[in-house]
């Protein structure tokens, strides 16, 4: 009777380890945007498109829009072969900034504007209409670094800020009715990013700027977001290291450059300058930042890096 009693239970926890592992499954990057100078995602997988600017640019490492002053607003329309992305178990990051924060202001529609559904900030973020608010009050023009995640096990979508090497837990939503689930258009999924849906038409910022956006299969956690810092360095023609850094940065350049190089915050306001002549690396002191995410820009490019 022990014995048996034993194997039973071995056999729930084997069974209990498996569900577990079928309940967050593990990220795989599928989509990488830099906006490094072009609309690319470097893995090669996603296409993004204008929608709705009058004006757009790159600058160090962002793409800024300004949008119509009549209509849905601008953004970008980001789509992934169905084949690819896992519409149901996924997760989404993105750092951007908007010059308006009051009343909705939609970040990421789903439902190929259709619906009303998605992700706004309203002073802070909500999924509308399951979720509830986050506690986080948003400013204008300032940068925030935002994870959403949807678990198809059970429906549930989340989002948390990353603030100070931490995620923040904002809304949560039971998304039983699919309505964070990315809209089929043709063979690809559909994200619109920063422009609102027909049935409102005016929820949306007539500014902003975006930094990075990343779209994985399944749940990203803290060290996915991390990584994501780490990225940008391999495609702006210099390595930042070790990254994240607590009291020195040692940049590495591919060839030999002269100029500036800028510390930036998460703000984009400039903390430290320093100059270069026929230099193939150099270091630079960080042990008096606060932790969090910062920028070094190099020739007009720009990576990422953590301070711990």
């Amino acid at each position: 009777m022990r014995l048996k009693t034993l194997n039973s239970v071995i056999a729930t926890a084997i069974l209990a380890f498996g569900m577990a592992g079928q309940a967050q499954a593990q990220a795989t990057l599928v989509a990488q945007f830099d906006f490094d100078n072009n609309l690319n995602d470097q893995l090669g997988n996603a296409s993004a498109t204008e929608f709705g600017t009058v004006a757009s640019y790159f600058d160090a490492g962002f793409w800024f829009w300004q949008a119509d002053s009549t209509g849905n607003g601008g953004g970008l329309r980001v789509s992934l072969p169905d084949a690819v992305f896992t519409e149901t178990d996924y997760s989404i990051y993105l750092k951007m900034r908007f010059t308006e924060v009051s009343g909705y202001r939609k970040i990421i529609d789903f439902n190929e504007q259709g619906a009303d559904a998605g992700l706004y900030v309203n002073g802070s973020l909500r999924l509308y209409s399951a979720g509830n608010y986050g506690p986080t009050t948003w400013n204008a023009d300032s940068t925030y670094g935002i994870l959403i995640t949807r678990r198809s096990l059970d429906d549930s979508t989340k989002t948390y800020l990353h603030v100070n090497n931490q995620l923040m837990t904002e809304s949560i939503a039971d998304d039983a009715a699919q309505l964070f689930v990315a809209k089929l258009a043709g063979s690809d999924r559909r994200l619109n990013f920063f422009f609102d849906d027909t049935t409102t038409t005016s929820e949306w910022s007539r500014s902003g700027m975006v930094h990075e956006i990343r779209i994985w299969n399944g749940i990203a956690d803290l060290s996915d977001v991390i990584a994501v810092g780490t990225l940008p360095a391999r495609t702006a023609g210099f390595s930042v290291f070790p990254n994240p850094a607590q009291h020195i940065i040692k940049l590495q350049f591919g060839a030999a450059q002269s100029g500036p190089v800028d510390i930036l915050d998460a703000t984009g306001r400039i903390l430290h300058s320093m100059s270069l002549k026929n230099a193939f690396d150099c270091t630079v002191p960080v042990s008096e930042y606060p932790a969090g995410m910062y920028f070094v820009r190099v020739g007009g490019k720009s990576a990422t890096w953590i301070k711990n």
